[in-house]
């Protein structure tokens, strides 16, 4: 199985980047709620009355493709073990046939 690592950014010296920059891999259904809370403050600010649920991202996360497994292709973004962002990798097939 394929594993993503964990990195730790330095920041010393790094113009834009926030002190203590994390990217981990999803840790299972534990992200879930904190990458909810996430995409639902990111839908507030834009004015988008849609909220998204834990159920539906907990389903969704749970049916991998070959296209999508958030085991690995989800990374989540932290400042001091406090998520501040996450996100997707997947591909489409866009050849004929």
């Amino acid at each position: 199985m394929f594993e993503l690592p964990t990195v730790d950014y330095p920041t010393d010296g790094q113009p834009g980047l926030p002190q203590g920059l994390r990217l981990r891999p999803y840790a299972g259904a534990t992200d879930v709620p904190l990458i909810v809370e996430i995409i639902n403050r990111e839908l507030e600010f834009d004015g988008v009355p849609y909220r998204a649920t834990v159920d539906d991202m907990s389903a969704r996360y749970r049916h991998s493709s070959e296209m999508f497994d958030a085991v690995r292709d989800v990374t989540v973004a932290e400042i001091g073990e406090q998520p501040v962002g996450y996100g997707e990798r997947s591909w489409v097939d866009t050849t004929d046939g």
